[in-house]
């Protein structure tokens, strides 16, 4: 409520109780001692004493609160001096509770200048101040609301972000084959998200000392800068620097502002510390790469021309992204040492080499598909038994373990069996034999057929045990299976088998293959008759047996990818030559 000063007619005299009582205000009128002298009707009404209660009181006892004392004497000097005293104050109504009142007090002087008393005007102005403190209070609560609006959306921001920085990350390692691809891709990835700089170390193996280093920058012009910032600056193990520091122990290092952490150490060098204003380096993180306890690395995060410092909620982020990518290296890791293990068994099970035989040009094509970590079951074997040639396609049912101790014994089995002087029948007798007696709960099929030089070409023997029937492409383009099915290999007592023969002239090709060919979902499956058109399409294109079983892999693959096959693949072209 704005200021207001007692009417003029109030200052008329003290005494005149017909205009004092006509005030529709609360009027009271002390005298020099503050005693009052006059006590109008409305401040009956508002401070609820009549005025023969109170004439002759002093204010001070009846309607000034003891903490508002101090107060009271600094206002009556301020009037004594010729001041107008209004505002705001705090006094007691009759019945003890406090009430805000609006006061204008003004002193009365005679015409001789002496001071005479005061009169006061006063208003309740509780219920007013009552609410516009609640109005204050609700537009303070508004605003305090609004900003938490603001800051619930900054903070919905910053996570959404993070959520889908987080997704991008596990996108770059889900698509990643190897180590080294989840490397290029995670530094990619995190650029220019977390920095303009990211570098990534991984070391190799256990007990390796220096990583393998890839590095991402967000302009590719500076990433050329980076990697001859590296090659000046070679990574040693043993150096108490950043990276080295936090592969030996494991704990995050953040530095908000390089240039000062570099300025204070004594141990870098001059040229280091040229290294921060020429690349225009600012803030630095870098985390250690843990899975399992174990340190498989670090990463470093750097901002440079951007100018933006580093805080700790990035360092925990930083330190998220490392653990996620830990655990996918070390998966790759462990995915890599099974393949290179299911390799070297595989390849085991394979014949190092083909031998050379003469008249006949040989090519094979072995496709492992999956994930490469287990052995597959297909098998193929050339290998010479007197003035013959033994041509072998096999596969055994299933893969891992099992299926690898099984091709081998069907290998060893097969060639023992022939250089014994056993034919094609007893040959795949023999091996079903030995199964039977292994003990392994599996079986296999197994195309044993024979190559002997005649006049006219080649004489060519098949016994199939089971297996699909090789294909034959003449060399005026006609096609033709040779061989009997047979029974499986290690299912029965014993086989039953029949050697089929065929004569083989210049020109001619075979082709021998396992069922990871034809055995495809559809649409994606190949029956004999599309697979005999392919060999000859693949024939009539002409070449080299390893140029035929090229044009084989071609057609296949437009069929179904091997990529997308969920069985290994042989396939074994002879061309005969003369």
């Amino acid at each position: 409520m704005p200021e207001s000063d007692p009417p003029d007619s109030v200052d008329v005299t003290l005494t005149d109780h017909t205009v004092i009582e006509a005030m529709a205000r609360a009027v009271i009128v002390v005298d020099p001692d503050g005693r009052i002298v006059r006590w109008n009707g409305a401040a009956s009404d508002v401070f609820g004493w009549t005025e023969a209660e109170v004439l002759g009181r002093r204010t001070d006892d009846i309607l000034v609160p003891a903490h508002e004392l101090d107060n009271a004497g600094a206002a009556r000097a301020r009037l004594r001096a010729g001041e107008t005293v209004a505002g705001d104050f705090t006094l007691t109504h009759r019945d003890g509770r406090s009430l805000r009142v609006h006061v204008a007090n003004r002193a009365v002087f005679g015409t001789d200048g002496q001071f005479l008393g005061v009169v006061g005007v006063s208003e309740d102005v509780s219920h007013q101040r009552r609410l516009e403190q609640e109005s204050a209070d609700l537009a303070l609560e508004r605003e305090r609301a609004a900003e938490a609006s603001v800051a619930a959306a900054e903070v919905e921001r910053i996570a959404r972000h993070r959520l889908e920085f987080l997704a991008e990350i596990n996108d770059a390692l889900a698509t990643a084959s190897s180590r080294r691809e989840a490397m290029h891709n995670v530094t990619r990835a995190t650029v220019p998200r977390l920095g303009e700089w990211c570098t990534l170390y991984v070391l190799p193996d256990t007990g390796s000392r220096l990583p393998d280093i890839d590095t991402a920058h967000s302009d590719p012009d500076a990433l050329v800068a980076a990697r001859d910032l590296q090659a000046r600056f070679p990574y040693d193990p043993d150096a108490d620097e950043m990276i080295p520091r936090v592969i030996r122990t494991g704990e995050s290092e953040f530095y908000p502002v390089l240039a000062d952490v570099l300025t204070d150490s004594a141990t870098t060098s001059d040229e280091a510390r040229a290294v921060v204003p020429a690349f225009e380096l600012q803030s630095v993180i870098a985390v250690p790469l843990v899975r399992r306890d174990r340190i498989l690395g670090a990463m470093q995060f750097v901002n440079s021309d951007s100018g933006r410092v580093y805080t700790d909620d990035d360092l925990v982020l930083a330190e998220v992204v490392a653990s996620r990518i830990a655990s996918s290296l070390d998966n790759l890791r462990l995915r890599e040492h099974e393949q290179m293990i299911a390799r070297t068994l595989q390849a085991s099970l394979l014949p190092e080499s083909l031998p050379h035989v003469d008249g006949v040009d040989v090519a094979v094509r072995y496709w492992a598909t999956g994930e490469g970590t287990e052995v597959g079951g297909d098998f193929y074997d050339v290998f010479q038994v007197d003035d013959r040639t033994a041509v072998v396609m096999g596969d055994v049912c299933g893969t891992g373990p099992m299926a690898a101790s099984t091709t081998g014994l069907a290998r060893h089995t097969i060639r023992a069996s022939a250089w014994h002087g056993a034919t094609g029948d007893a040959v795949l007798s023999e091996l079903n034999h030995a199964m039977l007696r292994s003990g392994r709960s599996t079986f296999c099929t197994v195309s044993y057929c024979t190559l002997a030089p005649t006049s006219a070409g080649f004489r060519f023997e098949v016994t199939s045990g089971g297996h699909p029937l090789p294909i034959v492409c003449r060399s005026d383009g006609t096609l033709e299976t040779v061989g009997l099915p047979g029974t499986l290999v290690g299912m029965l007592d014993s086989v039953r088998v029949q050697p089929v023969t065929t004569v083989l002239h210049p020109g001619d090709t075979v082709v021998l293959y396992t069922d990871g060919v034809t055995d495809v979902r559809p649409p994606h499956d190949i029956d004999a008759d599309v697979l005999a058109r392919m060999v000859q399409h693949a024939c009539e294109r002409g070449g080299t047996a390893d140029e035929i079983a090229e044009h084989l892999r071609e057609r296949i693959e437009a069929v179904l990818p091997l990529a997308l096959r969920n069985d290994d693949i042989a396939v074994l072209v002879l061309r005969i030559t003369r």
